[in-house]
């Protein structure tokens, strides 16, 4: 009876998530095919040290769904697409921007994308939003190449018209703002004698810093997360573990031997039965691999959708149907007030009116991100 209970109340929470964030996320058949400008307009700082060139390179956890637009009061779900190879997407933009700024003597640049996130939101405004994460690194040969800079950010457009159009742009503008940060450290790093690395070395310590067993591994062990570094490495360290109901919605974790509330196991999330579950604001939301990251089930395509709860059927007939259909009506009518689950966790983005939709994790912080 407790199996039955268990799988009741994630079934329940997982009904409950769904409707926090969207009740069409499953109609993702649209999709917004991201543009850049053709003609941009930027140059480099003057008196800065001159560049002849500038490579990328990507690493993103998906280069071609970057993200997610809700459109309408409904919150209907497109996808954002990049619809040509990412690398030479970004590459030839930037020859674009800055090709006649090249000196034939200047330094190297070498820039690497850890992450590309779009995200869009209608409330009494619209908002557009760009997580752009980058390295930069220079060289004066062209061989052996010192970093310089990190910026890892996210610009917010803000408009009353539709600002499916701004993507590009913010794209552009995070590579401009870039620009400048890796040429006002240039001098700086080309004076000091730190470690200089081939593009393939810095490439392969970055694979090794990202590449976590949870993305490679086919069997996700069972158990409880007690922190996200358990998630990375599949290794749950919490065995002995039982829901415990809240009130009417919200459920809480507890040891196998505790018999008190108070005694709560502060876990991140869990693995039953083969699916992966964040543990967030006392319900459980499922969670999926996408690409090198996990992103919420929700905001899967059903044809492509791996977590759907299937294994909970099994458990509802007969003695739990009763049981599961008084729960989950409650549920959903207290859920149906909620606002959307949003992204709490950009310091310098606090109204929840501006803040972006959560559609998945990420995977430095173990954040909810968009």
């Amino acid at each position: 009876m407790k199996t039955v209970m268990f799988f009741i109340i994630l079934f329940c929470s997982s009904l409950l998530t769904a409707q926090t964030t969207n009740k069409n996320t499953n109609l993702l058949e649209e999709s917004i095919s991201i543009k850049l400008a053709k003609f941009p307009i930027a140059n480099f700082p003057n008196k800065s040290v001159p560049v002849s060139d500038i490579r990328i390179a990507q690493m993103v956890s998906d280069s071609v769904n970057v993200g997610y637009a809700l459109k309408g009061m409904d919150n209907y779900v497109v996808n954002l697409k990049i619809t040509k190879p990412l690398t030479n997407f970004l590459q030839d933009h930037i020859y674009r921007m800055y090709k006649n700024d090249f000196k034939k003597d200047g330094i190297k640049m070498f820039w690497v994308l850890k992450d590309l996130r779009m995200g869009e939101k209608t409330a009494f405004m619209e908002y557009s939003y760009c997580r752009f994460n980058m390295d930069g690194y220079i060289s004066t040969d062209g061989v052996l190449y010192k970093k310089a800079c990190t910026l890892d950010t996210v610009y917010v457009t803000e408009s009353s018209g539709d600002v499916s159009k701004w993507h590009g742009d913010e794209i552009e503008k995070a590579f401009g703002v870039f620009s400048k940060w890796v040429l006002r450290y240039a001098k700086n790093v080309l004076a000091d004698n730190s470690d200089q690395k081939t593009i393939e070395e810095i490439l392969n310590q970055l694979y090794q810093n990202t590449n976590h067993p949870i993305l490679n591994d086919t069997i996700y062990n069972e158990g409880a997360y007690l922190n996200f570094e358990e998630f990375l490495h599949n290794k749950p360290s919490i065995q002995d573990y039982k829901p415990v109901i809240m009130g009417k919605y919200n459920i809480k974790f507890t040891s196998t031997n505790s018999q008190e509330v108070s005694d709560t196991l502060n876990i991140w999330g869990l693995c039953k039965s083969g699916e992966i579950y964040r543990y967030y604001e006392e319900t459980l939301v499922p969670i999926e691999k996408m690409g090198t990251g996990f992103i919420i089930s929700d905001f899967i395509k059903n044809t492509n959708k791996h977590n759907r709860n299937l294994v909970f059927f099994s458990f509802m007939g007969g003695l739990a149907g009763g049981v599961i259909g008084g729960v989950a009506v409650g549920l959903a009518a207290n859920a149906a007030k909620n606002k959307l689950m949003l992204v709490k966790s950009i310091p310098y983005i606090t109204k929840p009116s501006k803040q972006p939709v959560a559609s998945c994790i990420d995977m430095k912080t173990g954040e909810f991100s968009f």
